[in-house]
């Protein structure tokens, strides 16, 4: 069925959308849509990604003066990984420790001095021993490290996180928290993967507890800090037990301190508790806790393999569940920091946003338009009907991208379903446009199953496609060869094998997403599924093969077993399949057209699914399509005013009133740093 263009509304006679608004958006909607304001905010505060090589580079670290025990030098080191990234609370816990400082200063490679320690001395003193351990004299700390009063400079380096933590050789993360004897045996057993007693389980969940109270745990750039260090991240706990006691599963401790590595200290503890809630014997408010304890200690790519909750989702809503359930003082420094995490090229200047306003709303409207400019992909049709109004930001997000992808089988589903955005991604009146191919599928077909694999000889130092894909593939051919309408394809899919048998790099695009689709392929022939074959207007030797979850009627498909007989499916008029693929985003969705294209002439799109198949362009060029905003985006939120008030003023008046609405992101004059630290 054909579904019409939104056009923007500005009737004033319409329903108002201020209903449909959530609380957060309630005040910067009123006589604008949400259309309006995103475009506001993208030509005002959109900016390219600006992280370079050459400024981690020139990144500066510390180290101990060689002479001078309070002194610490600061200069660019070669080779520039060997260092520590230090992740820590700014703020301590305890008041005591957040004011103890004892002197440390700074100074240059020709004993000048720069500046006083900001950083708490039992924090220097933990990584000054850590960074000895590890046999390395450098080590980055950010409120030591970054100029606080260059805004530019700041700002580059805060966009710029991901380099520091991502490429360094050591990255820790100093808790506060002190263990006890007992909890350092409960953290040992938990490590080492062995089987928890059921009399040791809730000491264990009490253990992890004491844990998670750690402040580091609760703040959004420490969140930052550990995803972008990703295995190279350890956790430095200290502990009262007697000297020499060690995990055995981690290198060997420092004194007072214990030192396990993040990741799989997540993995551990993500197993533990998932298992606990899935047991039928434990109790409701036991899981409960559970669950409390799980969210920040989860690890996304377990929780994705081993439960439905993350199935198809785009990890960036995971994402900004997580940060927004942790405290930052500067709002805005949320986008950075999503920007970082989610790896975004489009960023926006959170450094003059903050010059406009602080609200909750203006931060969530800001994170909002970031994440559609840069291709994340939404549900825009039926199922996008208003804007829900109790849910919040990563709510709403993942509100409007509903288990939409469907991730290739294997390993690495996390890293794919990273990569589904539209590329490039621009926002306008009518929706984002991009750029891709437009496939209409004409034909399913269901290919008779045989056990039979026919013998393809070929070389066994291949890399690429496995012996039983390629086999499989040419069984497919043999099949499709018999049908005329499948002529072009079966050259195409000839031509495809031959070419990976040729090609060495078994990891090079886009020669690693065909293979991945060719196994999608062949997984569906062997359970019995439909293949839809799909053409391009633009050229007779262009098409495409695709997978779907249903037959056309949206009913479960029946395996199709051994025979002789072709099957061909009757495929609605109106079904079309958009692609875009590159080095680092690729989509491949269904989607309905409207009746009517946009300003431009292009295609104006709605989302409906997602399907993997297999595309053969025959070097026809990207074209320019629409995705359609919801209507409710782009219908305008109505001033409220009292209902006596409303009686006396006129039409006209009224049209005045909403036109002079203020202009929140109007940009000010500021001397004011845009911020006073980074974490």
């Amino acid at each position: 069925m054909r579904t019409h263009a939104g056009a923007q509304i500005h009737d004033s006679t319409e329903m108002s959308a201020i209903s449909y608004i959530p609380s957060w958006l309630s005040d910067e909607l009123k006589g604008v849509s949400l259309v309006d304001k995103m475009l506001e905010i993208e030509r005002s505060y959109a900016v390219s990604d600006n992280r370079t090589m050459s400024w981690f580079n020139r990144l500066e670290c510390l180290s101990v003066h060689p002479a001078k025990e309070r002194v610490l030098t600061r200069a660019v080191r070669d080779p520039v990984r060997d260092f520590v990234a230090v992740s820590y609370s700014f703020k301590s816990a305890e008041e005591s420790l957040e004011k103890y400082t004892m002197g440390f200063e700074v100074r240059n490679t020709k004993d000048q001095f720069l500046k006083q320690v900001k950083t708490r001395d039992i924090v220097l003193e933990r990584v000054i021993k850590y960074a000895e351990a590890v046999e390395t004299p450098y080590f980055w700390i950010d409120q030591e490290c970054l100029d606080q009063r260059d805004a530019e400079k700041l700002q580059e380096a805060l966009d710029s996180m991901d380099l520091v933590y991502h490429r360094s050789k050591y990255s820790i993360a100093l808790l506060e928290i002190i263990l006890e004897s007992n909890e350092i045996d409960l953290l040992d057993l938990l490590m080492s993967g062995d089987y928890v007693h059921r009399a040791k389980i809730d000491s264990m969940v009490h253990m992890l507890k004491h844990v998670q109270e750690d402040r580091w745990w609760k703040r959004a750039w420490t969140f930052q800090e550990e995803y972008l260090a990703g295995h190279n991240m350890e956790l430095l706990i200290r502990h009262k037990s007697m000297p020499g006691v060690r995990i055995r599963s981690a290198p060997a401790d420092m004194e007072g301190e214990v030192r396990i590595s993040a990741t799989q200290f997540r993995d551990r503890v993500t197993d533990f508790l998932q298992d606990l809630i899935e047991k039928n014997t434990t109790t409701g408010d036991f899981r409960v806790t559970c669950k409390t304890l799980l969210r920040p200690f989860r690890r996304y790519n377990l929780l994705e393999e081993t439960t439905d909750s993350a199935n198809g989702r785009a990890m960036s809503s995971d994402v900004f569940e997580d940060l927004e359930s942790r405290g930052i003082d500067r709002p805005f420094d949320l986008l950075p920091i999503a920007a970082n995490v989610c790896d975004y090229r489009v960023r926006l200047h959170s450094a003059e946003l903050a010059k406009t306003s602080h609200s909750a709303g203006l931060v969530g409207l800001c994170t909002l338009t970031m994440y559609l400019l840069n291709g994340e992909i939404f549900f825009n049709g039926e199922l996008v009907r208003k804007l829900p109004t109790e849910k919040g930001l990563s709510g709403y997000i993942k509100y409007i991208s509903p288990g939409l992808f469907i991730p290739p089988s294997g390993r690495r589903r996390l890293t794919w379903l990273k990569k589904c955005r539209l590329q490039p991604a621009k926002l306008s009146l009518q929706g984002i446009v991009t750029s891709g191919h437009l496939w209409h599928v004409y034909k399913s077909i269901r290919v008779p199953y045989s056990s039979h694999i026919p013998d393809c000889n070929i070389d066994s130092e291949t890399v690429g496609l496995g012996t039983y894909e390629r086999n499989r593939l040419f069984q497919l051919i043999d099949e499709l060869e018999q049908m005329e309408i499948c002529k072009v394809l079966c050259d195409k899919l000839v031509q495809y094998l031959d070419q990976d048998t040729c090609l060495r790099d078994g990891s090079a695009w886009p020669k690693s997403y065909m293979n991945k689709m060719a196994e999608e392929i062949v997984q569906a022939v062997g359970s019995g599924r439909s293949l839809y074959l799909a053409a391009h207007k633009a050229s007779p030797r262009a098409c495409a093969i695709f997978v779907m979850d249903t037959d056309g009627n949206g009913t479960s498909e029946d395996v199709c077993q051994s025979g002789s007989s072709e099957s061909f499916g009757v495929v609605e008029e109106d079904l079309y399949v958009f692609t875009s693929a590159s080095k680092c985003h690729h989509v491949s969705m269904t989607v309905e057209l409207a009746e009517t294209a946009s300003e431009s002439g292009s295609p104006l799109m709605t989302v409906t699914g997602w399907t993997n198949g297999l595309a053969f362009y025959d070097k026809v060029p990207r074209e320019e399509s629409v995705v359609r905003w919801p209507e409710i985006w782009q219908r305008r939120a109505e001033v409220e005013r009292p209902q006596d008030e409303c009686s006396l003023v006129e039409q006209p008046q009224i049209e005045q009133l909403q036109v002079q609405q203020p202009n929140m992101l109007k940009r000010r004059r500021s001397s004011k740093s845009p911020r006073d630290g980074v974490a």
